[in-house]
């Protein structure tokens, strides 16, 4: 038992598994090292007043005092391993702050940390295939499970579940699958997703229907549904983990969050990124506040929440917030049935849904398996090491594990990419691993983020090479030094272009494509221009706006559409530019649902079929603003040149090409690409270090409508 004096109170605190601690400033704090990652953490404040509290600048809720004290949890936002700011209105004083101990996590957490997650996905059955899997060194798998289909909507289970053990024919094969897996040393973690039946089943109900603000309601649930969450998802969980604990096995469920039915695919981006903004979620977000409101008079309603003062960002905090307590008391009822259960989420995490429910499900002992997307057609890069610095600033218990598209490597470039995101992060993740067992596999030996549901050569040949892969990470597991020396720039010989580290620029003999954007454009809005020659649309005084242009094309004619845009504070995820044929939308680039407060180049290549086409440039909105600058349209010419063939042990190659083009690594003697090559430098060690001397060259594709410079 602790006891502490912070300010004038005394806490006792009755339990081994908890302390207490006083803030420095009554403002911020740092929790302690022996504080649990996950664990609940609750705090007092001294106010004779209702507080709105925000932590971290998000808003928790509206709290009423009792004899001067409120208390408040601060678990969904929490971060464990920062500092934390504490904002109150009106002004209270912070006066201690309670958090768990850290509690020992189970076997199979410890040995996924020191084996690195090394997942395929694909399902264990047959035996001869789980076999080949271990064989091959993989320590889990996740197939596509199908748990919902064939439920009957009319057999519930208790409390209104809308499954239960006595309807869910896929069981079986679950349970034969999780029985293979473990008797091969494998551990299943099946994929459970949104789909037609899924949706088949919520139909029956009054479920909340999702509304967002640009495309009205669709039948998507509501972010927060308590049909979805409680009815469905719990249920389905805690049967799972019943089968697990029956079986005495270590495994879990990996929960798709793109919805492939219901109108919106879920909140992971398209038209309900922006939140979802439905009577409940409404009255939820005001609540949290501490405002009283009469949403007939919110006909617009993110304008209705910017009019009273909110941010885009205030409101979708509070929609984290919500969904991570939530998942946290749907988490604490599935791990009573087992409790070393795993969880992991695709995508694992970007904004706030499906941060919010990773926080929820992330508990003491028991990480979030976090799966990454943006490693999908280069592997390890940028993107990696930002998601996996906001982990380690957040605190709360996650293993990252980068996801690689079998089809964009060739079966050495797989190998080594593997291991240099496993050796990064907590492992790594194979998409579509299902082709590696397909009698006839669709093998597609060239092109750019090719379909995953393909290989570039054989499966035999794949899996000889991840067998070395892992052999190889076993041995070393942590990541070598950085590359001490990179090569020099590669040489190129092509009769129609120059290609230098500068840039790509066309022959004396070569045509070089011209703007066909030349003319002013139309505005249906006025406009204003800054001081870089930019124009902006300004959502919050003018509301959406356009520019277009009609040009001239030839069919069946390539074309490149480019220009540079930014964006700060829009509420729809509509602002970039669209080519139209008539009224029919033939090509666009948008930017993300926030925008981007940096230039960005938006381009697109298409090929119209009339001889007339339109561009508009455009941004929705009820609020923020929209830039942009250097619009150009013009005809393309192909760009496909491979460099000679590197010479000598080269570490690395570095690159400054700014997504122009595409670089590949490719083998001149089979013209496979090994992998892409990403701005900066690419460690090509570990292809060497597995695989011993293999030829290599540089290959730049792409289509280009001009000249072309790497500068920034």
């Amino acid at each position: 038992m602790r006891t502490l004096l912070t300010g004038i109170f005394l806490f006792a605190v009755m339990t081994v598994c908890g302390g207490v601690m006083k803030p420095e400033d009554g403002r911020t704090f740092r929790l302690p090292s022996g504080a649990a990652s996950g664990g609940t953490v609750t705090a007092e404040l001294r106010s004779d007043k209702p507080l709105c509290i925000r932590l971290n600048g998000k808003i928790l809720g509206y709290f009423k005092p009792d004899g001067g004290i409120i208390k408040a949890d601060f678990t969904p936002a929490v971060w464990y391993a920062a500092e934390n700011t504490v904002e109150c209105r009106p002004e209270a004083v912070l006066t201690s702050v309670s958090y768990e101990d850290t509690v020992p996590e189970p076997a199979v957490v410890t040995k996924l940390r020191r084996e690195k997650i090394r997942m395929n996905s694909s399902a264990a059955q047959p035996v001869s295939r789980a076999e080949k899997l271990r064989e091959t060194g993989f320590n889990m798998v996740m197939g596509w499970s199908g748990i919902h289909s064939g439920v009957k909507p009319d057999d519930t289970g208790k409390n209104g579940a809308l499954v239960s053990e006595n309807n869910m024919p896929r069981l079986r094969f679950l349970r034969n699958e999780i029985a293979v897996a473990k008797a091969h040393g494998l551990i299943p973690i099946p994929l459970m997703w949104y789909h037609k039946e899924t949706q088949q089943l919520m139909d029956r109900t009054a479920y909340e229907k999702c509304r967002s603000v640009g495309y009205g309601v669709q039948k998507t649930p509501c972010p927060l549904d308590s049909v979805y969450w409680d009815r469905l998802i719990k249920p389905t969980l805690k049967i799972v983990a019943g089968v697990y604990k029956e079986l005495d096995a270590s495994g879990g469920m990996m929960l798709d969050q793109e919805f492939y039915a219901g109108g919106y695919p879920g909140f992971t981006y398209g038209g309900a990124e922006d939140g979802c903004y439905c009577d409940s979620c409404m009255k939820q977000f005001f609540q949290a506040v501490g405002e009283e409101v009469d949403l007939s008079k919110a006909g617009k309603r993110l304008e209705y929440i910017v009019r009273r003062g909110y941010t885009l960002e205030d409101y979708q905090g509070v929609l984290e917030v919500r969904l991570a307590r939530k998942l946290r008391e749907i988490m604490r009822e599935v791990r009573s049935v087992k409790p070393d259960f795993l969880v992991g989420l695709m995508p694992g995490m970007g904004n706030w849904y499906t941060n919010g429910v990773a926080r929820g499900m992330a508990t003491p002992g028991m990480p979030v398996l976090i799966t990454g997307e943006g490693e999908y057609f280069i592997g390890y890069n940028q993107h990696s090491r930002e998601n996996q610095e906001k982990l380690r600033k957040w605190g709360w218990p996650a293993l990252y594990l980068p996801g690689l598209t079998i089809s964009s490597y060739n079966a050495e470039g797989l190998g080594a990419k593997t291991v240099e995101a496993a050796q990064q992060s907590d492992g790594y993740w194979l998409y579509y691993g299902e082709m590696f067992f397909s009698k006839n596999p669709r093998i597609i030996t060239d092109g750019i983020n090719p379909s995953e549901y393909a290989l570039r050569e054989s499966a035999d040949r794949y899996l000889a090479a991840m067998k070395k892969a892992n052999a190889y990470l076993e041995k070393h597991p942590a990541p070598s030094v950085p590359p001490a020396s990179c090569a020099l720039f590669p040489d190129f010989d092509s009769p129609d272009f120059k290609i230098t580290a500068d840039g790509i620029t066309f022959s004396d003999s070569a045509e070089v494509p011209v703007n066909l954007l030349t003319a002013k454009p139309r505005y249906v809005k006025g406009i204003a221009t800054s001081p870089g020659g930019g124009v902006i649309f300004n959502m919050g005084k003018q509301g959406s706006n356009q520019a277009v242009w009609n040009a001239a094309v030839e069919p069946g004619r390539k074309y490149r559409m480019a220009m540079n845009a930014k964006a700060s504070g829009l509420s729809l995820p509509v602002a970039g530019f669209r080519i139209l044929e008539g009224e029919k939308i033939i090509a666009q680039s948008l930017l993300g649902c926030d925008g981007s407060p940096d230039w960005k180049e938006l381009a697109k290549v298409f090929t119209p079929k009339t001889d007339k086409i339109r561009v508009m440039i455009l941004a929705y909105g009820e609020t923020g603003t929209f830039e942009f600058k250097d619009a150009h349209l013009a005809s393309v010419v192909p760009l496909r040149v491979t460099s000679a063939r590197l010479t000598g042990k080269n570490d690395a190659l570095k690159l400054g090409i700014g997504g122009k083009i595409y670089a590949e690594l490719v083998n001149p003697v089979t013209k496979l690409a090994y992998f892409r090559l990403i701005d900066g430098v690419n460690d090509l060690r570990l292809l060497r270090a597995i695989y011993g001397d293999l030829p290599q060259a540089v290959r730049f594709s792409g289509d280009i409508s001009g000249n072309v410079s790497f500068a920034k």
